[in-house]
């Protein structure tokens, strides 16, 4: 991670075999190498076998993998019997704990132990601006907008962080603190910081060498600064940089928010629907419900040459009424302006009773959910 210090204190410190270990998972996690990663990891579990009170590399690495692939319930048992184990015995037991935890409980988009987590961490590391950082993000996240404002203005700017280990995961939580409430030239200076490990993985200090990629971060952030054709190339890279190391869970998420961003800029050349329908796949069958609900599809209605609308599905509508499709082109016209249904059936149906067409404007109405959203993906009055 450039000049990202990946620290071996959790793992054994007394043993030179470790660090390299350690380094070679680390190689082949950053390549993206899964399979070669899994055989190694298979390896060093026999040789590393009864190693008390600490975390060897093969553990480092094992419940990454299964945090990875988001196997949530296994992953959280395996981060409660190495803290039970490390706790005693290692400094960065809780930091480990913490961190691991909260990325399980956003994969369940649940926050059960997080604050307290957070709270924990940053009476117990006082001197590392992440934990106080983290939680201010938290606060954010949850619409605890003052506490979390608040909390954010204690932090040191980002230009005095030490390089340290917790230096990259830092920024990219003040950057993501940043986009909610930060000022344009915050979020410039940030994205400054940020640019030469755009390709990199974020690791959180000892243990836990991911924390998603500074891509996506980095496309967010342009995006507010109206750096598009950055911001494409960087949320493009998101989605390679997580695919390639399998991360579920944030490959999903970076599938959303490039398709996203591509339907916020009318950008026909990205794939947007596949992408969020392969998200949408992949949240679902793991149990990502905040992330299977985020992916979506979002109507469109085109009216600039042919009328066109494209369903919440991601399918194109197909009429089988020419008057709700009259109706909602007025209704697209109106641009949200309140008006009574009386002038509408006038415009379809003229000189016609009002009383009389009730039932015909309530059919053409129903017509128009269908078309968008034949999969009844939304309550009907949404």
């Amino acid at each position: 991670m450039g000049p990202t210090v990946w620290p071996t204190s959790a793992v054994r410190e007394d043993s030179r075999g470790d660090d390299s270990r350690a380094a070679l998972l680390r190689r082949l996690f950053e390549k993206g190498d899964t399979r070669a990663l899994d055989s190694a990891l298979l390896a060093q579990r026999g040789s590393d076998a009864g190693a008390e009170g600490h975390e060897t590399p093969a553990d480092w690495y094992t419940c990454l993998r299964t945090i990875l692939d988001g196997v949530v319930d296994l992953a959280e048992q395996q981060i409660e019997q190495n803290y039970r184990r490390t706790r005693e015995t290692s400094s960065q037991a809780l930091a480990l704990y913490v961190t691991r935890l909260g990325m399980i409980r956003w994969m369940q988009n649940s926050c059960d132990g997080v604050e307290e987590g957070y709270l924990a961490a940053r009476r117990a590391y006082p001197q590392e601006a992440l934990w106080p950082a983290a939680l201010a993000w938290l606060w954010l996240q949850q619409g605890r907008h003052a506490s979390g404002e608040a909390l954010a203005r204690t932090l040191p700017a980002a230009d005095d962080l030490p390089r340290d280990r917790y230096w990259l995961a830092t920024v990219t939580t003040l950057a993501e603190i940043a986009r909610h409430s930060g000022a344009r030239e915050d979020i410039a200076r940030l994205r400054t910081m940020l640019l030469p490990f755009a390709d990199r993985l974020v690791p959180v200090g000892a243990g836990v060498p991911f924390w998603g990629t500074c891509a996506r971060t980095l496309g967010l952030l342009e995006e507010q600064l109206e750096l598009f054709d950055d911001a494409r190339e960087h949320l493009e890279l998101a989605v390679e940089l997580t695919a390639r190391v399998g991360a579920v869970a944030w490959h999903a998420e970076a599938q959303i928010e490039l398709a996203e961003f591509a339907l916020r800029h009318g950008l026909g050349d990205v794939p947007a629907y596949d992408l969020l329908a392969e998200a949408r796949a992949t949240a679902r069958a793991r149990g990502f419900s905040a992330l299977a609900r985020r992916a979506r599809s979002r109507p469109q209605v085109r009216v600039l040459g042919r009328f066109e609308v494209i369903s919440l599905a991601g399918t194109r509508a197909r009429w089988s009424s020419r008057k709700a499709r009259d109706l909602l082109k007025m209704l697209v016209a109106a641009r949200g302006v309140a008006t009574s249904r009386e002038v509408f059936m006038d415009a379809l149906w003229p000189g016609e009773a009002p009383a009389a067409l009730a039932n015909r404007f309530a059919v053409a109405v129903n017509v128009i959910r269908r078309a968008l959203d034949p999969e009844r993906l939304r309550p009907v009055q949404h």
